[in-house]
């Protein structure tokens, strides 16, 4: 903004920022008389300072100081003011309004956009000022904290950016619409005029209502048939902010996104898949059409259905195994994922992973790994499979086996898991051998045949592997393990 050298100023700011604990009164003072230097930009940031510094003592002088004629220093007394936050500066920014709108009309873009985002800081109190705000939606320079300070400002702006959804600009429109997504619920009397601007001509217009009527959420539930034609827009964004939407308006959304898996565009079928998994567990009544899904003839929708059945949780473990049979290995993997995801609530699966452990992908081997260790001790009977998986020519493989291994937590198991983290210690890659380390960890006090080897690992030349050894020590707690970490530490 201004030129002159306040670099002594700077120094003092920063200094008292850093122990603001322990500021001295007469430092306060200090910055307090610097409010009535002649040099405009003195004023300014000793203003700034004071808010800093958040001081109560500054209160009356910041107050006064919402009466200079320079607009910086009014605009930044006011910022000040907003971060002491006393009921008695609250009470003076209201008054502050009225040169804060006129600020919005200043020369300098700085000032402007500092004004607009005091505005927003102030919140409700600052409702008079909601015209001139959705006028600043015009100025580039301003108009992302016009949109801020009007969603802060909440209900009392509402109105008049429900007419603004019909201006002739099209960013003032864009920008309206996001606004009233800043409220959430607080903006559900807009939907109407929200549903409206899905057909606006420009594209993020139609972005913008579509993601503001996710925030809304169940609120905007009369938004659900235009949202779902806005699944076969063009673009991608608002195919996406589509989904995205109907998925946050909730369970209200499943029987018309239901309905919209009918229709023959696949890229509906996979924006209404995304919306269902979103929704989760809500969308358990969507299990049968998401099952006719599973047969469809493009593996991407497949595989969008297998991932949404996971979202949905137990009910949908039936189908996902039969999906674990499908010729496309990217739905296998999916399934698998999915099971994975819903955890113990899936053991009726374990007789189907552990067929995929023959898996030619090996990204299914994988999931399916992953799948039966998160299933626990649920999982015990796929002990001796997960042993011969042991065996498996990829590492990454090998390593989420003897991690499975020990999350189903038979003695068996963590017997096996053992020997093969203690391999994979030793592994070239460095990814493995932190990993390993960090799954002895886990295992714990039964790890204590690693001990040796974890203490090898204290001199790997990869950090993270000797982050995790030391970890691992220390859960495994033994002396000989708890002295070598002491060591070590010793040493850093």
């Amino acid at each position: 903004m201004r030129s002159v050298s306040w670099i002594l100023l700077l120094v003092c700011l920063f200094s008292l920022v850093a122990s603001a604990g322990e500021i001295q009164e007469s430092q306060v003072e200090s910055l307090i008389k610097q409010l009535q230097d002649e040099d405009a930009e003195v004023r300014s940031n000793a203003v700034e300072a004071l808010g800093q510094i958040r001081s109560k003592d500054a209160v009356p002088a910041l107050i006064q100081a919402l009466q200079d004629q320079d607009p910086e220093v009014h605009v930044r007394a006011a910022s000040a003011l907003v971060q002491i936050g006393t009921p008695k500066t609250l009470k003076a920014l209201k008054t502050a309004v009225p040169d804060l709108i006129q600020a919005l009309q200043d020369r300098d873009k700085g000032v402007r956009a500092d004004a607009a985002s005091v505005l927003g800081m102030i919140g409700e109190g600052a409702k008079d000022a909601v015209p001139a705000l959705i006028q600043a939606l015009r100025d580039e320079d301003v108009r992302s904290n016009a949109k801020f300070a009007l969603g802060m400002i909440g209900k009392d702006a509402v109105s008049d950016l429900i007419q603004a959804l019909r201006d002739e600009d099209e960013v003032v429109r864009s920008y309206a619409a996001l606004a009233l997504g800043n409220m959430g619920e607080g903006a559900k009397d807009a939907v109407p005029a929200l549903i409206q601007a899905l057909q606006d001509q420009n594209e993020n217009v139609r972005d913008s209502a579509a993601w503001t009527l996710g925030n809304i959420g169940e609120g905007a539930v009369d938004a659900v048939p235009a949202l779902i034609k806005l699944l076969q827009d063009q673009n991608w964004d608002i195919r996406n902010s589509a989904a995205m939407a109907l998925g946050m308006i909730g369970k209200d959304a499943v029987p018309a996104l239901i309905q919209a898996l009918q229709d023959q565009d696949s890229w509906v079928h996979m924006n209404v898949a995304w919306a269902l998994g979103s929704i989760g567990k809500g969308a358990v009544d969507a299990i049968p059409a998401l099952i006719k899904l599973l047969q469809d003839q493009n593996w991407d929708i497949r595989n969008s259905a297998a991932m949404t059945l996971g979202n949905i949780g137990k009910d949908a473990v039936p189908a996902l195994i039969q999906a674990l049979q499908d010729q496309n290995e990217n739905v296998r993997d999916s399934a698998a994922w999915a099971l994975g995801q819903i955890g113990e609530g899936a053991v009726d699966a374990v007789s189907a992973l552990i067929q995929l452990l023959q898996d030619q992908n090996e990204w299914v081997r994988r999931n399916a790994v992953i799948a039966l260790g998160n299933m626990g001790g649920g999982a015990k009977d796929a002990v001796p499979a997960l042993t011969q998986a042991l065996q498996d020519e990829v590492v990454y493989v090998r390593y989420y086996v003897a991690e499975a291994l020990g999350k189903i937590g038979t003695p068996k198991a963590i017997k096996t898991a053992m020997s093969v983290l203690i391999q994979l210690l030793q592994e070239r890659d460095e990814y493995v051998r932190a990993n390993a380390a960090s799954v002895l960890g886990k295992i714990g006090e039964g790890a204590k045949d690693a001990v040796s080897t974890l203490i090898q690992a204290l001199q790997d030349t990869d950090g993270h592997v000797r982050i995790n050894a030391v970890q691992a020590l220390e859960k495994i707690g033994t002396p000989e393990a708890l002295k070598a970490v002491e060591e070590y530490e010793s040493q850093q």
